[in-house]
């Protein structure tokens, strides 16, 4: 294992996540908004409720992904930290990092979240649904609405399992 590869990437998963949650700070700031999105008598329509509930939709995927990030570079860090107590040699690569992180703050950002509570599903509004617009596909459903030849399913033959 080379826990200068590990610590880096764990370096990384921090800074996505304090990212990721300066964004979602950003998208509440669009909050002062949300009264605005009415026609001339004051009453939302149709169009500005699906506007409100894409954002509301769109924060809750950022918080998880906040979270998820979060999560990563702690269990990279610990992974490490295990490594090196058998492996001495890559004991001065990890103090290194570790007092880097120690250092700067890495990995102790204030993300407004509970990371462990928010990297499970994303709460979605009662109207989600997980169909997917022509020409997208799913881990879970690569080939829906994808036909052999197109984008970057071509060549794959979903029955073998590539």
């Amino acid at each position: 294992m080379d826990i200068d590869v590990v610590m880096s990437l764990a370096k990384n998963s921090y800074s996505a996540a304090e990212q990721y949650a300066q964004i979602t700070t950003k998208i509440t700031r669009t909050d002062a908004a949300t009264p605005h999105l009415a026609d001339k008598f004051g009453a939302a329509t149709g169009a500005d409720s699906d506007v409100v509930a894409m954002l509301d939709e769109f924060y809750e995927y950022l918080r998880t992904t906040t979270a998820r990030y979060q999560l990563v570079g702690e269990q990279l860090e610990a992974s490490a930290r295990d490594y090196v107590q058998t492996d001495t040699e890559q004991q001065d690569v990890y103090n290194r990092y570790q007092n880097d992180f120690d250092a700067y703050d890495i990995g102790e950002a204030d993300l407004g979240i509970d990371p462990g509570r928010e990297a499970g599903d994303t709460d979605r509004p009662d109207g989600a649904t997980d169909a997917q617009p022509d020409g997208f596909g799913t881990d879970e459903n690569p080939a829906e609405n994808i036909e052999a030849g197109d984008g970057y399913l071509s060549g794959l033959d979903p029955e073998e399992g590539n």
